[in-house]
This record gives structure tokens, C-alpha cells and sequence, in this order.
């Protein structure tokens, strides 16, 4: 690799803040090579913090690719991505009217008795309507998360949490707009890229999934600027005939090969520029991301400032991505549970164990 510092500079270090010319050693070519230790020294320091960073933002960087839904089903409003998965438009909810089918691999853990709704939000320009049941059958389970990019779950809306029937607003972080009369509550998001996901119960009968399509066709989200008076009502079955194949994909080919659509959500060598896409439209975060999102952002500088930093940048993403699936292997992950089955401790609630939760799936609702 050549000397940081030198003639690789792609742009004047000049311009860089001072927390990312910082890495670069005032001296690294002293006599007798005495500034190579400090050299060493800041480039072990930024593989290291590159590491922790690629942990921390991949969730970030799976979310932020998913919302490529939004200009595939653009045209063809919600439906069933590649007839398997509920897809679509921004700030709209699509949806499955039965279980999701074995065949799909989209999601890694999906539930086995609710029927999904599901749809990502845009708060850049304007807050979302998130539309609660109101009409439900006494004990019926029905639930919507909604969680910000990190893929943190912010809310909790659903029968579990007593939450009312109507209307909820749900707003970006920097939001300060008035609350629309008759709304029951404002949900704040740390993030302008929110995911909400909503969910009827459904026993393995014909009434009951019935009755939980009853419950979801009053579940949904559309923008603020596309509210009407009194109720919305979705179609959890037209949605899921209206199946959508994105260009070069047909049902037939699906259907003969599953597993084509088993691809990691994170490629490991356009990391970096995805994070600085996904951060460049969410410049807020939560407290607890803001630290690892201003370090992000310096060493994305240093990754542009010269192409030995961007070598080293990129092999260190290469390197996490490999030890993180690596480890995330079902026999390495969680406890023994007896007759040679691991189980999972944990795996709802991490705090910052960035790698921990990163080993198990950063998203399983979509």
C-alpha cells in the first residue's frame, strides 16, 4: 500500500475536517523511518473503528436497499413483490392476504399464523398516516412495528399495547408541525426512513384467516398530503393478485429456482458508499447512533481523501462481512439447548451489541 500522505491524494486534504485529516501523521516520512509507528499506529486504529462501523451500519444499509420497492412497484401500486412478499409504493403499505408462502426469501424469520402488511416511509417531506383497526373481533391478536433504519423498534402499536382504533401521525425527528384534529397521538421517528409493518393473527382455518383479513384491510399507511376525512380502507386480497416482477424476473423462473432470490442484503463491497447514501438522506439519528454515525462520516472523508485510506476502508468491510456471516452461523450463535440445538439469548433487545445482533437477522418482518 502506498504511504498515506503522498502523491495517491485524490483531493486537497485541506478542505477535510480536522477530525479526518487528523488521521493522517504530520510526518510519516521522517529519517530512519521513525514516522512509521505513528503511521501504523492510525492505520490500525481506522481498520479497527471500520469494523465496528460495518457492524453497526448494516442494518442501516439492508434497510435503505429495501426501499428499492418503492420504483419497483411505482407503477403497479401495492401488491405482492415477485408474487411472494408484500411490496410497495412510498408511504403505502402493501400486502399478503394468507401466509408467506415457503418459497419466498425475502424475509428470514416470518411468522407462521399472521398475514403481513407491509410498507416503508419517507418523513423527508412530509408525516405518514398510520391507520389503526377499529372493528376487531374480541381477543384478536393484530400488531404494527414500526422501527427507524437501524431497524430499531421505536413503536409498538397493536392489541398487546391496547392501542386505539384511528389515526396516528407519524413524523420525522426535526418535525414541529400541528397535530391534525381528531388524531389519536404523534409517533416520532429518530430516522426519516421508518419501516411499518403490521400483522393480523390468523389459525389455520378458513374463518379465521377471514377474520384476519377483516382486521388488516384496516391497517395501512398513506401520506399526510393524501388523507381523507374519516377511514381508509386497504385490500389485503387485490394486493395480493396484483403480483409485480421486477424487469428480467418472471413467475416461471421464481418458481423453478427459489433460491435465486436468496441474496445478503449487504454487499460488502459498496458498503461504504451505501452507508453515505443511507446517512446523506437521514442526516438525524437517535442519541444512541448519532457517536457512531459522526465517526461514520469522518472516515467516509478519509476514504474519499486518498486511495490508500479507500484500499484500506474497503478490505476492512470485506474482512467484517466475512467474519460476521461466518460467525453468525445457527451452531455458533446462542446457547446450548439440549440434543445438539442452539437457541438465541437476547435477541430482541441488544442495546449497542452492534456485532451480537448483527449475527442474528437485522430484519425479519420484510
Amino acid at each position: 500500500m502506498a504511504a498515506l500522505g503522498t502523491t495517491t491524494t485524490t483531493r486537497s486534504t485541506s478542505k477535510l475536517p480536522y477530525t479526518t485529516r487528523a488521521f493522517n501523521s504530520a510526518h510519516p516520512d521522517l529519517a530512519n523511518a521513525a514516522g512509521v509507528s505513528a503511521r501504523l499506529a492510525n492505520e490500525r486504529y481506522v481498520e479497527s473503528l471500520a469494523r465496528i462501523l460495518y457492524y453497526w451500519g448494516y442494518p442501516a444499509v439492508d434497510a435503505f436497499g429495501r426501499t428499492s420497492a418503492w420504483e419497483v412497484m411505482k407503477q403497479a401500486g401495492p401488491g405482492a413483490t415477485l408474487g411472494l412478499f408484500p411490496g410497495a409504493p412510498k408511504n403505502m403499505m402493501g400486502y399478503l392476504d394468507d401466509y408467506m408462502p415457503p418459497a419466498q426469501r425475502k424475509v428470514v424469520t416470518p411468522n407462521n399464523d399472521t398475514i403481513y402488511g407491509v410498507g416503508f416511509a419517507d418523513l423527508t417531506d412530509e408525516p405518514v398516516i398510520v391507520q389503526t383497526p377499529v372493528d376487531v373481533p374480541a381477543g384478536h391478536y393484530w400488531t404494527i412495528q414500526i422501527a427507524d433504519l437501524f431497524t430499531t423498534v421505536i413503536h409498538q402499536l397493536g392489541s398487546a399495547s391496547n392501542t386505539p382504533g384511528g389515526k396516528f401521525l407519524l413524523v420525522r425527528p426535526n418535525w414541529k408541525g400541528q397535530t391534525p384534529d381528531g388524531f389519536a397521538g404523534v409517533l416520532r421517528s429518530p430516522t426519516n426512513i421508518a419501516g411499518v409493518f403490521g400483522r393480523s393473527f390468523a389459525a389455520h382455518s378458513a374463518e379465521a384467516k377471514a377474520k384476519a383479513r377483516t382486521v388488516l384491510n384496516q391497517i395501512g399507511m398513506v401520506a399526510l398530503s393524501k388523507d381523507k376525512s374519516g377511514r381508509h380502507t386497504f385490500d389485503c386480497e387485490a394486493s395480493a393478485r396484483n403480483k409485480v416482477y421486477p424487469p428480467g424476473l418472471t413467475a416461471e423462473m421464481v418458481a423453478a429456482d427459489p433460491d435465486m432470490l436468496h441474496m445478503r442484503p449487504v454487499n460488502p463491497t459498496t458498503f461504504w458508499d451505501d452507508l453515505k447514501k443511507a446517512l446523506d438522506l437521514n442526516p438525524e439519528v437517535s442519541d444512541d447512533d448519532a457517536p457512531m454515525a459522526a465517526q461514520a462520516r469522518t472516515l467516509m472523508g478519509l476514504r474519499d481523501s486518498d486511495a490508500s485510506w479507500k484500499a484500506l476502508l474497503d478490505r476492512a468491510a470485506l474482512a467484517a462481512d466475512a467474519e460476521l456471516h461466518e460467525s453468525a452461523r445457527y451452531q455458533q450463535v446462542g446457547v446450548d439447548a439440549g440434543n445438539g440445538w442452539q437457541r438465541q439469548e437476547n435477541g430482541g433487545v441488544w442495546g449497542t451489541d452492534w456485532f451480537g445482533v448483527r449475527r442474528r437477522p437485522s430484519f425479519t418482518f420484510t
